[in-house]
């Protein structure tokens, strides 16, 4: 644990960046090296300093560690993580951080459950997830990764709805449902689905040119044919690039958007995609809490539970966030919305109607 404390006080105080996420967990950025966190958290930046968690550059694993496969090792009080050519060591208050890495899966997959392990004792729970509220409603949307949550956002917004979460959103025992960022994460079917907020994302003028170059990418990709193996691989790095460049605040989408810190939340629909037709079908909480607890836990949450198990960092069982979200739904209504995908602007709008009816 020596060289994690080495690692920390290099940086000068000046370089630590701090936030505050509502009442529930307090981190810091050392060195100013996490340019993508910083704008996605720069709502909740504070001058207050301390933390539950700290992020920096660098390693901090001791030489003697006890291997588990070739991407797993420990010792007592940290884990080590490497994916390709990235390592994140991770202790019961700190992430380092050491080669070149993807700072949304940073974010995803080491971060997440380290916040998840801050808050979930506190009785609140960081997931997957969309929110909204509109009509003096607020509107829960779990899902999963592309499965049409992002464009019924969209299309909600677009109706006048008040902006709570897009892709990740805390809920806590009582039922309120918070804000974790502004950030909406926009990619190729979305500018062709909602014209609108191409024009509102590119402006009218030249100071625009950066951002019309990344929507020309996006939809040069779009407009590809073929599925040999290079076309698919010019595909997949121009779709991973553009996806990354368009995490975008909402209010440069829609410009007239309010943007809730949090509500207390009425209705939930957990998206199911994959069923022949349409069906909004009427659920519990406990059904719902444990489709979004499993969801979570199988995306990355199970595999840091086994490794902080090992090396000895306190960590919260499937059953803690289960028993959060189902006392969190306990005072809504719960629906399974049942689907075949979303193709395009049509079948959005369909989604959405359905979804409006079950609410009245």
């Amino acid at each position: 644990m020596t060289e994690m404390a080495l690692v920390g006080e290099a940086a000068e105080p000046s370089s630590a960046l701090h936030y505050r996420f509502h009442d529930l967990s307090r981190i810091s950025l050392i060195g100013g090296q996490f340019p993508y966190l910083e704008r996605k958290w720069s709502s909740w930046k504070t001058q207050e300093e301390g933390s539950d968690l700290r992020l920096m550059r660098g390693t901090s694993l001791p030489g003697e560690h006890r291997r588990v496969g070739a991407e797993h090792c420990y010792v007592p009080g940290m884990y080590r993580i490497r994916t390709g050519r990235s390592t994140f060591d991770v202790s019961s208050d700190s992430i380092a951080c050491d080669g070149p890495f993807e700072e949304q899966g940073l974010e995803y997959g080491i971060v997440f459950p380290c916040i998840n392990r801050t808050i979930v004792p506190k009785g609140a729970f960081l997931f997957y997830s969309a929110a909204l509220s509109f009509n003096g409603r607020t509107v829960l949307i779990p899902s999963f990764q592309s499965s049409g949550k992002t464009s019924i956002v969209l299309e909600l917004l677009g109706r006048g709805a008040s902006y709570i979460a897009d892709n990740d959103c805390i809920l806590d025992r009582k039922g309120q449902c918070r804000m974790y960022s502004p950030m909406v994460g926009i990619h190729t079917h979305h500018m062709a689905a909602f014209p609108e907020i191409r024009a509102n994302y590119c402006g009218p003028d030249g100071s625009m040119r950066g951002l019309r170059k990344r929507v020309a990418i996006m939809e040069f990709e779009g407009g590809l044919k073929g599925g040999n193996p290079l076309m698919l691989k010019v595909k997949d790095y121009l779709d991973a690039k553009s996806f990354c460049l368009c995490q975008i605040d909402i209010r440069r989408l829609y410009p007239g958007c309010e943007v809730l810190r949090s509500a207390r939340l009425t209705h939930s629909f957990v998206l199911c995609p994959g069923s022949p037709s349409l069906r909004v079908r009427r659920s519990d909480s406990k059904e719902a809490a444990e489709m979004i607890a499993v969801r979570a836990w199988l995306r990355r949450l199970g595999e840091r539970k086994v490794m902080s198990d090992l090396a000895g960092i306190p960590y919260f069982q499937l059953s803690d966030c289960t028993s959060v979200l189902e006392d969190g739904l306990s005072n809504t209504e719960c629906f399974r919305l049942e689907y075949d995908g979303v193709k395009d602007r049509k079948g959005i709008v369909k989604l959405v109607d359905a979804m409006l009816k079950a609410m009245e």
